[in-house]
């Protein structure tokens, strides 16, 4: 099993955090690829909050449900959203995190922390910005060509 979603967010935002952390998330899963092989874990969910230290609070479901994927961690990150909402460097904040809490998981589950740091050392090379190579492609308004934007 590999994993598949990570989602950071916060108690107290409304969804901001989930929405505005998107992009560091899935450009952390693409630099890792399938690398890391876990045995009861697909999806893990960072709860940002006012903790002292990172904590695993729960490690699977039976089921999913509305919330959750089947086989997911759900883990407590230190993280103040009212100090990332007014932070100037929120990719590095982000990055930082979604890092630490990774390593944190690493050691727990006995993961290879190399493939995480070296994922990391991707993202900040790229400067955290997420770009797509090649020709990209529209189908014309009638669905029958293609034209390389």
């Amino acid at each position: 099993m590999y994993l598949k979603n990570i989602q950071l967010m916060s108690d107290d935002d409304r969804g901001i955090l989930a929405s505005q952390s998107l992009c560091m998330t899935e450009m952390f899963l693409y630099e890792l690829g399938s690398k890391i092989q876990t045995k009861d874990c697909e999806a893990i969910v960072l709860i940002g909050g006012s903790f002292k230290d990172y904590k695993l609070m729960s490690t699977s479901k039976e089921e999913p449900n509305m919330l959750f994927l089947k086989n997911t961690y759900e883990l407590e990150v230190p993280l103040s959203y009212s100090e990332f909402e007014n932070a100037v460097n929120k990719k590095e904040i982000l990055a930082d995190t979604l890092e630490k809490a990774m390593l944190y998981l690493c050691e727990l589950k006995n993961w290879d922390s190399q493939l995480v740091k070296a994922a990391f050392q991707k993202m900040k090379e790229k400067e955290y910005k997420a770009e797509i190579k090649g020709k990209q492609t529209k189908l014309s308004p009638d669905k029958k060509r293609k034209h390389i934007l």
